[in-house]
């Protein structure tokens, strides 16, 4: 099994060998989880958290997952250093009571691990600028490194629909970037702002190659396939480190991005409901709209309050806010640099919002 780095290497990785009966056992598993609809990451990484704990019960003289109890499984999770899959063992646990190959449920056994909440990094507009002003366009990859990396900090879209975007996606005529979420599965349109545009532009007719390809990110190098996703965290990090900026902890990927982005949005009293079905996955912070979770948004808005937003608030109608029902927003053709939609974007224009410095 290889797993890709970067651009030009990869790395493998491999996993210990199973005898015949573990294998089998942890096979079953991971059909399991395809019945049951799971992804192929996920898969991916029940395989992997499968053969580290198999190989620990190994160690232990079970040979059979027949033979498995509290001692050799409590022995097992003491040999896992990630306390991250505890969670993850768990479960597997369940699977193998459940599947009749242990005459009680184990997973009461595992170490009880509370995944810590911390909040999401965020950037302030001033350092997002930086960033993007930081990438040398001049190298014979920068303009398509300055393209993706505005797509993450104007329009919060995540690495992985950036490295696998295809040109149906883009329609320029109409200015909207209109894609499909790997992570989620659902559609969303988002506006193509100028400069977004300009940078596509830019990467395309001068220095993206001639090559045969729906993808609109590729490779510098044979074969000229689409980049990867590690490929996109190296170019923030990238950015950051020429920025000069001290992360001090953040995160320095391109999903802090989306968190800047979701976070200036909410800051300008965008409504919650509007920012998470817009930058947000269904699970993040945002959509934890409980009383204990909005410590953790006051935090965030302080952070960004005294910056102007990337993104200016929608217009909602009162009538709209007292029968709850869903609208779709109206943007300004307004970016936090001052640049227009353009006619024909299908965004309402307005002024642009008054600076909160």
């Amino acid at each position: 099994m290889r797993q890709k780095t970067n651009e030009n290497k990869s790395t493998s990785c491999v996993y210990q060998e199973l005898n015949p009966e573990m294998d089998a056992f942890l096979a079953g598993y991971l059909e399991d989880g395809r019945h049951r609809g799971l992804r192929e990451s996920t898969i991916h990484l029940h395989d992997k958290i499968g053969h580290y704990f198999l190989s620990a019960v190994t160690e232990t003289g079970c040979l059979k997952p027949q033979e498995m109890d509290a001692h050799s499984i409590g022995a097992a999770c003491l040999r896992i250093r990630s306390r991250w899959y505890l969670s993850h063992i768990r479960t597997f646990l369940r699977y193998a009571y459940h599947s009749g190959y242990t005459g009680r449920d184990y997973s009461g056994v595992v170490p009880l691990f509370k995944r810590p909440q911390p909040y999401p990094s965020v950037y302030t507009a001033e350092e997002i600028l930086k960033i993007e002003n930081s990438v040398d366009q001049d190298s014979p990859h920068g303009k398509r490194d300055y393209a993706a990396l505005l797509l993450a900090t104007r329009l919060g879209i995540r690495s992985g629909d950036i490295s696998s975007m295809t040109f149906k996606e883009l329609d320029f005529e109409g200015n909207l970037v209109r894609l499909t979420q790997h992570k989620t599965g659902i559609p969303i349109e988002l506006p193509m702002v100028p400069d977004v545009k300009d940078a596509l532009k830019r990467y395309l007719q001068e220095e993206r190659s001639d090559y045969d390809s729906p993808y609109v990110f590729l490779r510098i190098v044979p074969p000229y396939s689409h980049i990867s996703v590690q490929a996109i965290t190296k170019i923030v990090r990238t950015a950051i480190a020429a920025a000069g900026i001290d992360p001090d902890g953040r995160k320095q990927g391109p999903h802090a991005f989306r968190s800047s982005l979701a976070s200036s949005m909410v800051n300008d009293n965008i409504p919650y409901e509007v920012v998470r079905k817009t930058h947000t996955d269904q699970n993040a912070f945002l959509c934890r709209a409980a009383p204990k979770h909005q410590t953790a948004m006051s935090h965030i808005s302080f952070q960004t309050r005294k910056y102007k937003s990337f993104w200016p608030a929608p217009t909602v109608g009162p009538t709209n806010i007292q029968t709850r029902k869903s609208v779709r927003p109206t943007w300004s053709s307004v970016c936090c640099c001052g640049c227009s939609l353009g006619a024909g974007s299908g965004w309402v224009s307005r002024s642009p919002p008054k600076s909160k410095i």
